[in-house]
């Protein structure tokens, strides 16, 4: 009877063990359970977004403001009247702002954005590009070579990210491209494939703009670009 003892005792031990490890994978459960819940109800996701507009707008450099923030679907955001200044400088205004993402392409490590709608903007490139001088930050090592684990994951072309847009508009009062470049009444409509294992390739189904200075316009531009050559 003597000798049994031990057993019995490593025998109880790996029972707790395992009533252990059943409760926490149970909470985890429960976690993430509940997450899930929070995340498709509406109320849950609006509060998250209100918590992350503030960590976005403390990240880049000058003030952003944004009149109305909406998460109404899961994949779903609606921005309206986006102000980003810098002092005096006005760097980009949006009248709106609509995306749409597909969330099962995330678990690829894919970014699949169904739709991505621009109103009423001005931006000036310019200045936005003098707040990130080239080579300004110390280099990501996580970043080299991509990585197995890379989000989003490398794209059918090199140093491009894993990323399709099944339809873009936008619809630009002015943009100023560069000092001698100021385009006005910009409309751009298309969608893009890049994804890791698609033949790339970009869709331009309609565009027009003036350049104020030269005055030159385009009215009607479309054209579909195979990609897979470069």
């Amino acid at each position: 009877m003597e000798e049994t003892k031990p057993k019995m005792s490593a025998k109880r031990k790996a029972v707790k063990a395992v009533k252990i490890l059943a409760a926490a994978a149970a909470v985890l459960a429960g976690i993430l359970v509940v997450a899930a819940v929070l995340f498709v109800l509406r109320p849950a996701r609006e509060g998250i977004l209100g918590a992350a507009l503030p960590l976005v707008q403390r990240a880049l450099p000058g003030d952003l403001n944004v009149g109305a923030a909406s998460w109404p679907d899961p994949g779903t955001m609606r921005f309206e009247d986006v102000v980003w200044t810098n002092g005096p400088d006005t760097l980009a205004v949006l009248d709106t702002l609509h995306v749409s993402v597909r969330l099962r392409a995330l678990v690829r490590r894919d970014v699949h954005v169904e739709e991505l709608a621009l109103s009423g903007v001005r931006a000036d490139i310019v200045a936005i590009a003098g707040l990130f001088p080239a080579g300004g930050g110390e280099p990501d090592k996580n970043d080299e070579g991509g990585g197995d684990a890379a989000f989003p994951r490398d794209g059918a072309l090199p140093g491009v990210p894993s990323i399709a847009v099944d339809r873009v508009a936008i619809d630009a009062r002015r943009i100023r491209v560069s000092e001698a470049l100021d385009l006005h009444g910009v409309v751009l409509a298309g969608n893009a494939e890049v994804r890791s294992g698609s033949q790339p390739r970009i869709s331009v189904t309609e565009l027009s703009l003036r350049e104020s200075v030269s005055g030159a316009s385009v009215d009607s531009l479309w054209f579909t670009a195979d990609l897979s050559t470069l």
